[in-house]
């Protein structure tokens, strides 16, 4: 460890080694069990006596040896039976490293760790796991593995391959949404992040959210993972935004600002700006929004938007349409753009009628199954995106898990929220697409002209902190 917890040690040393009650200390550093690296020309040194100090409530104290002779089981008893932290997150973290410190023993010995080189072991890891690869998977994998799902089982190597093996837990989606990588010792690395996972089961489906922690180590042949802790996020509440009714007027709230709350506002002709559309290509009239759809082209917001939520109403007046509503368009994507053409970045919100797929197949093209129109999401030109599963056979797209819009000339409700960098679609009142690690995540809101005319309405807006 540097230098301040070597200082830190010594004190406490001189004090007789007294700990203080609630801080776990190591007389040495709690790293001291790995292999240091030395001087050129200076024999190496493998440093495996150490004591390792913990502190339990109450005033316990529970002293083991790190040396040759110490069990994972041993430790994880002396943790389970004196540790009160024990299933908090600030002793799972503690539970991680400490266990990064024991079983760092006898890992090789690295130059120079690498995010990147964690990362792809972690996607060589996930693709084998969707893929049901068990040959794969168990290369990727410790011997000593310790998988906690969510709901408290504990895997162990073996256990956790015959899981994905015997098809009691079929995984057919996985897509990390946010991973931070931090080497506390040589060889050893914790992943801390969020992933949304789709596993069939027994019991049925199961689609959420998780937040992790993993632990991997560097052995002969590469990064391999030797640990697991999830807890299921929280689901999104459902937006107020759904009170209104979607063929009726929207109904005051208690506060007369409307049935969505405060802070929300009315989008109108004075917030747009024609980009590269005809004069009458858009028309402001009776409360709502008519495009003819010709040229393909967009209005936007005469000013940059960061995070937001915003709420309207749409119809395709003719079967078969296609509009969308862009997110976070830089000003560089509009640099040039000619009638016909659409902005060159921006996080597009598809508006599609259901009788495009039809269409599109009949002109030959090419199969339609590389969108959907229900609500897809995804990023467009210079912008990036990880999207939420499912995706696109490609990736590229986030697809809607449910069905839920209207055909022509029904109208539809659609609810997003884009708070940083974190897009988020409601379709008629049901949470179906979006994605996450937007670049850039600010920029111009736009409406899209693209072919046939629809119809906004109610489009309100309420920009957040």
């Amino acid at each position: 460890m540097p230098g301040p917890w070597a200082a830190w040690c010594s004190a406490a040393a001189r004090r007789g080694n007294e700990p203080t009650r609630r801080s776990p200390i190591c007389c040495r550093s709690p790293w001291s069990s790995f292999r240091r690296r030395t001087a050129p020309g200076e024999p190496s040194a493998d440093v495996r006596s150490s004591t390792l100090v913990s502190s339990a409530g109450g005033g316990t104290i529970h002293t083991q040896p790190v040396n040759e002779g110490i069990t994972m089981r041993g430790w994880r008893d002396g943790l389970r039976t004196r540790a009160p932290w024990r299933g908090t997150a600030a002793g799972i973290m503690l539970m991680f490293m400490f266990m990064a410190a024991v079983l760092g023993r006898g890992v090789s010995a690295r130059g120079a760790d690498t995010e990147a080189d964690v990362l792809a072991a972690d996607d060589a890891r996930i693709k084998a796991l969707v893929a049901a690869d068990v040959t794969a998977l168990a290369d990727r994998l410790a011997d000593d593995l310790r998988y906690v799902h969510s709901t408290g089982t504990v895997d162990t190597k073996e256990s956790f391959l015959e899981l994905v093996r015997s098809g009691r837990s079929r995984y057919t989606s996985y897509a990390p949404l946010e991973r931070i990588v931090r080497f506390p010792a040589p060889g050893i690395a914790l992943d801390s992040g969020r992933a949304r996972l789709r596993v069939e089961t027994a019991d049925g489906p199961v689609e959420a959210e998780f937040h992790y922690l993993a632990a991997w180590r560097h052995e002969a042949g590469g990064w391999r993972f030797f640990a697991w802790q999830s807890a299921r996020a929280p689901k999104s509440p459902t937006p107020p935004a759904f009170a209104v009714t979607f063929d009726e007027p929207a109904v005051p709230g208690p506060d007369g600002t409307g049935a969505f709350g405060t802070g929300w506002r009315d989008l109108g002709a004075d917030d747009f700006e024609r980009v590269n559309c005809a004069d009458d290509t858009w028309t402001w009239k009776e409360g709502g929004l008519h495009c003819t759809g010709q040229p393909v082209g967009v209005i936007r917001t005469k000013r940059s938007l960061q995070n937001l939520e915003l709420s309207l109403e749409w119809r395709h007046l003719a079967e078969g349409g296609n509009s969308g509503v862009f997110l976070w368009a830089p000003p560089e994507a509009f640099f040039g753009i000619e009638p016909g053409q659409l902005p060159r970045g921006g996080i597009e919100v598809q508006i599609l009628d259901h009788g495009f797929r039809t269409r599109y197949e009949a002109s030959g093209t090419r199969k339609g199954d590389w969108f959907s129109t229900n609500g897809d999401v995804f990023p467009v030109g210079t912008s990036r995106m990880v999207p939420f599963p499912p995706t696109s056979p490609n990736g590229s797209r986030s697809f809607p898990k449910a069905a839920h819009s209207r055909g022509s000339p029904a109208w539809n409700h659609y609810y997003v929220r884009a708070v940083e960098g974190e897009v988020r679609l409601w379709v008629n009142g049901h949470e179906v697409s979006g994605g996450t690690r937007c670049v850039p995540a600010s920029g111009h809101l736009c409406l899209e002209s693209e072919g046939a005319p629809v119809e906004f309405r109610r489009l309100r807006i309420r920009e957040l902190p």
